[in-house]
């Protein structure tokens, strides 16, 4: 990516290039206020999507997509701004993330299950924990800490997310699932409730409907758009009226899904979070279910 000055129009205007596609998937869009600004996450380190202020560039004025480049036109901001922008954040505030990584083929680049089975079980629970806590943490705002819910995430990983959450609410009762045996393996020594299966058909394994729906796998690299719908128009048939559901994840979650779990009964009332101890933001769609008269 480089920079173009418009000094000669603007000097306040710039222009960001992306000559190489894959440089694309760290821009963002931040919507704040009827406002939409541009920027780009440079925590290279940090996978999930986490934003500074000092990554924020500028009021979006447009994106030019190219043959072999996408420009975008902002109009910068000065950081104090960017930091009164972050501090002022709202429910109704948004982080987008609109360009996937693409493959060779020019499709949305898809992980594979061995990368994850890959990762040592420590280290993806240590890049996860300031997301997970942030996530726990403001759960209370929707949540009863004495109420008896039943919290379900079917993609459970190491299983150390729903431990994490269970000390939050310690009334509530976990259930998990995944994918991968390899994974539900070591799930199995922290929670009483576990199988393995894809998300999408895992109802049939449920022996009751959920109050908490984690999905942490409706996200770029994970999950493609058409496998996404399918999962979504799956798993909210177990909702329990005054549900909730809870979508995050360790890369940007795919931008249809706020708008398919609203169009099916839901509405959002969640859109990014400030993450604990941090001037940072993450993405965190909070769902609720329509109560029916």
């Amino acid at each position: 990516m480089n920079h173009a000055d418009q000094h000669n129009l603007n000097p306040d205007i710039e222009s960001a290039v992306f000559s190489d596609i894959n440089a694309l998937h760290r821009a963002f869009l931040l919507t704040h206020n009827n406002m939409t600004y541009f920027g780009v996450n440079n925590n290279v380190a940090c996978k999930y999507p986490q934003i500074y202020p000092d990554d924020l560039y500028g009021q979006l004025i447009a994106i030019h997509n190219y043959p072999k480049s996408t420009e975008v036109t902002y109009k910068k901001i000065g950081l104090q701004q960017k930091q009164e922008i972050f501090s002022n954040i709202t429910e109704s505030s948004e982080v987008t993330y609109p360009f996937p990584v693409m493959d060779a083929t020019g499709n949305p680049a898809i992980t594979p299950n061995e990368w994850w089975e890959s990762i040592e079980p420590n280290k993806l629970d240590q890049n996860e924990n300031e997301l997970r806590q942030t996530i726990i943490e403001n759960l209370s705002k929707w949540l009863s800490k004495t109420e008896e819910l039943i919290a379900y995430d079917p993609a459970c990983s190491t299983g150390e997310f729903l431990v994490q959450y269970k000390h939050q609410f310690p009334n509530s009762k976990l259930v998990a699932s995944d994918v991968s045996p390899i994974m539900v393996a070591y799930a199995k020594n922290k929670i009483e409730r576990v199988f393995v299966s894809d998300a999408q058909y895992s109802e049939k394994y449920l022996t009751e409907n959920v109050d908490v729906l984690f999905l942490r796998f409706l996200n770029y690299e994970v999950v493609t758009a058409a496998k996404c719908l399918n999962t979504i128009e799956a798993l909210l048939k177990i909702i329990n009226e005054n549900g909730f559901i809870v979508v995050f994840g360790y890369t940007p979650v795919l931008p249809s899904v706020p708008s398919t779990i609203c169009n099916l009964g839901f509405y959002l009332v969640n859109r990014v979070l400030k993450v604990t101890n941090s001037d940072s933001l993450v993405q965190a769609y909070i769902f609720k279910k329509i109560s029916l008269p």
